[in-house]
């Protein structure tokens, strides 16, 4: 498990072997940075401050957007809500807990929209916050791969402590490194012969797969060999440097499955232009399908953007370059990942307390 420590160890490391500061430089979280947000921290224990945070006051507007939430779907939001909470007090403690309805409804949100997309078995998230988006892939069997990038020490450190209570054996942390020590002669069994009465201990070759992975800034060119069906990233394209903007996209047009989309649920609160967003992924073969806050006249609680790269079956309808917006695609299937539930009932807060209440009592 990956503590404060180690993570600046390794990404000390990780500096000392790059070329470029400027380079270095550009994976900063500089909206963060100059907002006074807590980057780094000390201790685990600040960490409680982060758990809900960045979605505030948008408990209703999830609510109204999704169409309320069936009797199935109540059940899955509150499942997710009582493993919050025990992996809280597990970790934090027990008592009066701060209970996160805005930001896992809003992971709710962005879940159901990738689950009610074809083909989302290999999904990445880049910059996942909070991280509770693990909540509800976890425990959906279709998804066999989900990677994570994350650039903010705390939030880093946040998402590595959740996925591991949540995925176990099955999670890898690749900011760790290893001293490899089976190779320092000092410490090798034949040395040892004789110093100790104590056996020698048994070992086995054990590696699982794993189903969750999570990269540093420094790991980002470890995702260039793979495939992916769903890459999101929200709230985060205008708040990065222009020069990490050109970087992931670039990262996304290659690593983007041919039938695979781009989405994002928020393009953020920074500087950088949405037009000048929409320019370089067009530069670099995609194709916009999506870029608005309403569907169908429904509102959303905030800007949607979905994209499809050269190759997928909608990208040829696409204009490029994009003329105008709002942007909605006559596509069913993109539709149908923004339709309103079957059945929804607009839950309140208090309902939603009470039945996470008695999911924890056992009832």
């Amino acid at each position: 498990m990956i503590d404060v420590v180690t993570y600046r160890q390794t990404e000390s490391l990780a500096r000392q072997s790059g070329l470029s500061w400027r380079a270095m430089q550009a994976q900063l979280p500089h909206v963060f940075n100059s907002s006074g947000f807590p980057v780094k921290v000390d201790a685990v224990g600040e960490l409680k401050m982060l758990v809900d945070t960045m979605q505030e006051n948008r408990f209703e507007p999830y609510m109204r957007e999704l169409g309320g939430l069936s009797d199935a779907e109540m059940d899955v939001f509150v499942a997710a809500l009582g493993a919050y909470m025990r992996w809280y007090a597990g970790l934090f403690g027990g008592g009066m807990l701060t209970v996160p309805l805005s930001t896992m409804l809003a992971h709710y949100a962005l879940y159901r929209k990738i689950s009610r997309f074809g083909q989302y078995g290999r999904i990445l998230e880049v910059g996942p916050g909070c991280g509770y988006l693990s909540f509800y892939l976890q425990g959906d069997e279709r998804v066999t791969s989900y990677c994570q990038v994350e650039v903010t020490e705390s939030f880093y450190l946040l998402q590595s402590l959740l996925n591991h209570h949540l995925y176990g054996e099955g999670f890898a942390d690749h900011a760790k490194t290893s001293l490899d020590l089976k190779n320092t002669e000092l410490l090798t069994p034949s040395l040892l012969s004789g110093l100790y009465d104590s056996e020698q201990s048994a070992v086995l070759d054990y590696r699982p797969s794993p189903r969750c992975e999570h990269f540093p800034w420094w790991r980002l060119g470890d995702l260039l060999d793979r495939q992916f069906d769903v890459i999101t990233s929200n709230a985060n394209f205008n708040e990065m440097s222009e020069p990490a903007f050109i970087t992931y996209a670039t990262l996304f047009s290659r690593i983007l499955a041919p039938e695979g989309i781009v989405l994002a649920q928020c393009l953020g609160g920074g500087p950088l232009p949405v037009e000048r967003i929409v320019r370089v992924f067009e530069s670099l073969g995609f194709a916009v399908l999506m870029l608005t806050d309403a569907v169908a006249g429904n509102p959303l609680t905030v800007k949607n953007f979905i994209l499809v790269k050269e190759g997928h079956p909608s990208f040829a309808a696409q204009p490029r370059p994009l003329q105008q917006l709002p942007q909605m695609a006559s596509e069913y299937w993109l539709y149908n990942m923004f339709d309103r539930s079957q059945g929804g009932v607009m839950r309140s807060r208090d309902e939603v307390l009470s039945a996470v209440q008695v999911a924890l009592s056992g009832g």
